[in-house]
């Protein structure tokens, strides 16, 4: 089905009674991982059991968390660059295959606009330059506490202060 109908069938069985462990979007399909015995474990209505969905591939692969209200945002982002993908519902991340530096850029910014993060997990070099993304608002209280219990340094130092970013 369409997205809007996937993330509608997603969010139906969210709030319904099956109680899943994992609601999974992913190109053209919406999956949904039931655990338990198998005579416990009854398909939602309009469900067909099927194998696990396949992780996402390409040259590298990006890690992206929104929280989970904006998740719809970012699928729908996804998916217009035509990038293979798995998102979990209801949790906001979202694991993507991307092909050039310019998706990770674009994934980056999306992220960032939803209050959120990307992380390049795998993929060339030119990938990485900024993998880890903007460093999180509160690096330098990071910092600070990270000094207050490690004044040797013994322990690696937390992100890097943006001066884009307080």
């Amino acid at each position: 089905g369409t997205l809007a109908e996937r993330l509608a069938a997603a969010r139906h069985v969210l709030t319904h009674s099956w109680r899943p462990a994992a609601v999974l979007l992913s190109p053209g399909r919406v999956s949904v991982d039931l655990q338990g015995p198998a005579a416990d474990i009854t398909a939602p209505d309009g469900f067909t059991p099927a194998s696990e969905p396949s992780d996402p591939t390409g040259l590298g692969l990006v890690d992206v968390g929104v929280p989970a209200r904006a998740l719809a945002k970012l699928v729908a982002t996804v998916e217009a660059r035509g990038l293979p993908y798995l998102a979990q519902a209801g949790v906001g991340t979202c694991r993507v295959g991307v092909n050039s530096v310019d998706d990770v850029r674009v994934l980056h910014t999306t992220a960032l606009s939803l209050e959120g993060h990307a992380v390049v997990i795998d993929g060339p070099d030119d990938f990485r330059d900024r993998g880890w993304g903007d460093p999180p608002v509160g690096a330098a209280i990071m910092s600070r506490i990270k000094h207050a219990f490690d004044p040797g340094g013994i322990l690696p130092a937390p992100p890097a202060t943006s001066p884009s970013r307080p």
